[in-house]
């Protein structure tokens, strides 16, 4: 595969569940998140899901394909036909973001 675009960003969380991909076509991709807090805890939680859901309460968690706690990082393929959403355990903790699309 051959990298033809990047698009990287830092995200602040919110008290909202927020796409942080839209899709457009076909288009498959690459995505790296890393949860830049370094203090350990629940409330430095980042949720990742594929659905315009809330991730927080309980009855969200079947929205959530991962959690990135303080320190983790993700790195997978991922369809261009699914947007990805993400939403903070509190707002404020940052998300560092970079897709890769590729032919």
């Amino acid at each position: 595969s051959t990298v033809t675009d990047v698009q990287t960003q830092i995200y602040t969380t919110t008290a909202a569940h927020v796409s942080v991909y839209t899709h457009t076509d076909d288009q498959k991709v690459w995505v790296y998140m890393k949860n830049l807090e370094t203090e350990a805890g629940a409330a430095q939680d980042i949720y990742v899901g594929e659905d315009n859901h809330d991730m927080t309460t309980s009855s969200g968690e079947d929205n959530r394909l991962m959690t990135l706690s303080a320190g983790d990082f993700a790195f997978f393929p991922w369809s261009g036909r699914q947007d990805l959403y993400v939403e903070g355990a509190s707002a404020g903790d940052k998300l560092e973001i970079w897709i890769f699309k590729k032919s």
